[in-house]
């Protein structure tokens, strides 16, 4: 059930310290701990990798709170399994719902607006699209229930044309 709760927007092509293999990422980190910034990017410039500053800064906000999340999501997910250990009956679904719960009390109690909300419109895009389905599911019904009307009318050898046509937009609502 490795499902991400919130799925991490996609690195782009030019972040080079983003797209580093997770190692080196850590090592990068473990590196500018005990250095500055500008030694970090003077170190990272010897071993082949171009960077400044601020890109070095922007990837520690952005590794930091990549491992904040990871971190979140790895204490729901232990969660989530202990729950299905203890009842088995539980469905995707309601772990899911479960996960989101506990990942929306985790950012509350730490007051972390910014992950809340993202975790809400996540809820929202979900809600969203299973009325769309519904939404798809009963045009489809209403399809297939007016095609077998059309169907017995087109059939029925004992009405006229013309009681055939205003079965017809009847059938498909047209008003004549």
């Amino acid at each position: 059930m490795r499902s991400p709760i919130i799925t991490p927007k996609k690195v782009r092509s030019d972040a080079v310290l983003k797209r580093l293999p997770q190692d080196k990422q850590d090592s990068i980190m473990e590196y500018w701990r005990t250095h500055t910034a500008k030694q970090t990017v003077q170190w990272l410039k010897e071993g082949g990798i171009t960077s400044s500053i601020r890109a070095l800064s922007l990837f520690r906000a952005w590794y930091l709170t990549r491992k904040k999340y990871d971190e979140r999501e790895t204490r729901i997910l232990d969660r989530l399994r202990l729950y299905k250990e203890r009842d088995p009956s539980l469905t995707n679904e309601v772990l899911t719902d479960m996960g989101e719960y506990l990942f929306n009390e985790i950012a509350i109690d730490q007051e972390d607006v910014k992950t809340w909300s993202v975790a809400q419109q996540v809820q929202l895009k979900r809600e969203s699209q299973t009325l769309d389905r519904k939404k798809l599911a009963l045009e489809l019904r209403k399809y297939k229930s007016q095609t077998a009307k059309a169907t017995d009318v087109v059939k029925d050898n004992d009405l006229t044309f013309e009681e055939k046509e205003a079965a017809m937009k009847q059938i498909l609502g047209i008003k004549s």
